[in-house]
């Protein structure tokens, strides 16, 4: 049942893209989906080979196919001051939590395509195994005019735009990457692009397993859809909608709004979600989170960046996430604060803080609260 509901929803949506396609910009290819002032440190985009942003046209598409390879790095020294795990509190070292490796290739044609592997450490605390690596996108994109078709592996826009505005994916991830309510990647079909000859409204839908990165393994299917709006120059809103059955028992569904000022001096971000989850024989779980960060330019070296998430029911993977394990069992209020330091030569250095308040959800003790300092060094080639 869901299958055909998918598909026809899927359908339904890809008959309302306009049939006139324009030159997709570097933003509309989910590098920073025209956020003003964004600045992408991590790579839900799929962006072209060409990083300038400008339109594609038509002679640029004819032009002889060209190859790019690309690198970014995440590592830190942590030392973890107090946890409410015994077994986590105390703990220091240093990890790569991301190492991305991407080539961008033109191919002709109105036609490029993106191969990207990434491998990260495990981030529990307990594997003393090597990095995993595994392929992060793998997508042919056709772009016209005003639209762009992706095949593949590739970006869905749960945090498509979110993440690039907040643009410190380096330091820490996205409130739903972070609390495991959704994924950066799924293997599917979306479509992408802009409406009006001023391109203020933008459009991001996408039918896909479900699965993220993993192969398929049940009949369930997801599908997203998201709307951003340009208010002015400064200012863009978006909303979004997901819907994931997950399996034969348990199916998820996102709604969220978000709301991004930038002057390019100042950026700040509003951003409110709720996530309903079914799962047979439990009670059907209502969750609610909301995120501000703000992010100021000190000088042209050094950027000050903060940031605060309010979970207003606890998180029962909470002690699954990487790198921050949460206490499944309380609500959490999670503070980060930092300096971005901007070597040159595309390296930053960032020292920064993360601390988690909890309350318990009945009358038992509040469990011990989180306190981790972090130097994070950020470099892309």
């Amino acid at each position: 049942m869901f299958r055909r509901v998918a598909t026809a929803s899927l359908a339904m949506l890809l008959l309302a893209v306009p049939s006139q396609s324009l030159a997709a910009s570097e933003g509309e290819s989910g590098q920073d989906n025209g956020a003003p002032g964004a600045e992408v440190t991590e790579g839900t985009e799929e962006a072209a080979a060409s990083e300038s942003g400008a339109a594609v046209s038509a002679q640029a598409a004819e032009e002889e196919p060209a190859g790019k390879l690309s690198g970014r790095v995440f590592f830190d020294w942590y030392g973890m001051v107090s946890n409410h795990r015994d077994d986590v509190e105390g703990q220091t070292g240093f990890w790569f939590r991301r190492i991305y490796l991407t080539y961008d290739r033109k191919l002709g044609g109105g036609l490029d395509a993106r191969l990207r592997f990434e491998m990260n450490s495990a981030g529990n605390f307990t594997s003393g195994g090597k990095m995993n690596t595994f392929v992060k996108d793998a997508w042919v994109r056709w772009r016209g005019d005003q639209t762009s078709v992706i095949v593949g592996m590739s970006g869905t826009p749960t945090w498509g735009l979110v993440e690039p505005f907040w643009g410190y994916r380096a330091v820490e991830k996205t409130p739903l990457d972070l609390q495991k309510w959704g994924s950066s990647r799924d293997i599917g079909i979306a479509v992408k692009g802009s409406l009006g000859a001023d391109k203020k409204i933008r459009y991001h839908v996408m039918g896909g397993n479900g699965n993220s990165t993993n192969a398929e393994t049940s009949r369930g299917k997801a599908v997203y859809g998201s709307l951003a709006f340009d208010v002015s120059d400064d200012l863009v809103v978006e909303v979004l909608a997901e819907y994931n059955q997950i399996n034969e028992n348990k199916s998820r569904a996102n709604y969220q709004v978000f709301g991004g000022y930038d002057t390019g001096t100042t950026r700040v971000g509003l951003q409110y979600v709720h996530q309903t989850t079914d799962e047979t024989g439990k009670d059907k779980r209502e969750s609610d989170l909301m995120s501000v960060f703000w992010v100021q330019k000190l000088s042209e070296k050094f950027k000050l960046l903060l940031r605060g998430d309010r979970m207003f029911e606890p998180n029962p993977d909470g002690n699954k996430i990487q790198y921050l394990p949460f206490d499944p069992t309380a609500r959490a209020f999670f503070v980060l604060a930092g300096v971005d330091f901007d070597y040159g030569h595309n390296v930053h250095v960032i020292p920064n803080v993360e601390y988690i308040s909890y309350r318990a959800v009945d009358s038992s003790e509040d469990p011990r609260d989180d306190l981790v300092v972090r130097v994070t060094f950020f470099w892309r080639f």
